[in-house]
């Protein structure tokens, strides 16, 4: 979980930086028949993101290959760019501005020429059908429907509590990893908020601001990737992050069900704790002594860090 040390976070206050990011590029540029662009960002990942590209190359795709592009965007400290060039020239390579992966997305984004913006992760695996499954969902809806939402499953059960995945089979969720919006409605709302510069709460931001719009993606269960199961291998660091995703997004949708306090951490905590972390250990004794503390310091660091920030101005609505 050390990808994206290189950021920091955004006052909540902060006024949002207009971004060159999400531009659109010349039209003179434009493919005639490029439906889709599938932006990749990526960050000190080479071997989970070849897996991905295997997925997206030409004839991998149930959708030809001719009516999508391929395009990742390079956040990591050791470049991509010759793993492309050797095994994947197809897809296309841009720097990334390394201020997250908010910002990397919509770094990928201005380098787009489909009308469509696919985005999917770079240690996620696409389905066969993953375009072709929102191809045709596409066809039926045209521009009443200018987002969607796909599926995101596991290959296997959980067996770990420090294992994590974005699943989705239902929607309502709207996960980075999996979904497709019109290009141009993405330029509209300036892409993603680029003060987020962790992989927390950036989808959910975006969300909330296309249902300002009226706007509600429509969920398609043919477009699927497999996402794995991923070891948080540093849950101190990963409770930091999402508490500032979460103050963060508290201050910029207030009273939008988004509220921080450390009553709240702490009943989640408990809650996690209680319904995970300890049956898993019961199944598990012989790792009680090496894991309990680890939760447990969590939990009063991010209740602690919490009321902190609180007492120094936050409040809820």
């Amino acid at each position: 979980m050390n990808r994206w040390n290189h950021v920091r976070v955004a006052a909540p206050g902060a006024v949002r930086p207009a971004s060159s990011a999400v531009k659109p590029p010349p039209a003179e540029n434009l493919g005639s028949c490029v439906r889709f662009s599938v932006v990749i960002p990526t960050c000190n990942r080479p071997d989970s993101l070849a897996a991905c590209l295997e997925r997206l190359a030409p004839g991998s795709q149930i959708l030809p290959a001719a009516e999508y592009e391929v395009i990742v965007a390079d956040d990591g400290s050791e470049s991509v760019q010759d793993l492309l060039r050797r095994r994947f020239p197809w897809a296309r390579w841009v720097a990334g501005p390394r201020r997250g992966p908010a910002a990397n997305r919509n770094r990928g984004t201005a380098a787009a020429q489909g009308e469509w913006i696919a985005f999917t992760d770079d240690d996620c695996v696409p389905d066969r059908g993953w375009l072709a499954g929102y191809a045709t969902v596409m066809a039926s809806g045209g521009k009443s429907l200018p987002v969607l939402e796909g599926r995101t499953y596991v290959d296997r059960p959980r067996s770990h509590p420090f294992e994590f995945s974005p699943v989705n089979e239902s929607g309502g969720h709207l996960w980075s990893c999996n979904f497709a919006i019109r290009r141009d409605l993405f330029l509209a709302l300036a892409g993603f908020d680029e003060r987020f510069p962790y992989s927390a709460m950036e989808d959910m931001e975006l969300r909330v601001r296309l249902a300002e719009r009226g706007i509600e993606p429509r969920f398609v269960p043919g477009a699927a990737v497999l996402h794995p199961w991923r070891r948080i291998a540093d849950w101190r660091q990963h409770a930091a992050r999402h508490l500032a995703s979460r103050l963060l997004m508290e201050s910029l949708h207030p009273g939008k069900g988004f509220p921080v306090s450390a009553w709240r951490a702490f009943r989640v905590h408990l809650r996690v704790t209680m319904t995970e972390h300890v049956p898993w250990l019961v199944r598990h004794p012989a790792d009680l002594t090496r894991e309990l503390p680890s939760m447990w310091v969590t939990m009063i660091e991010d209740v602690w860090t919490t009321w902190k920030q609180r007492s120094r101005g936050v409040r809820n609505p």
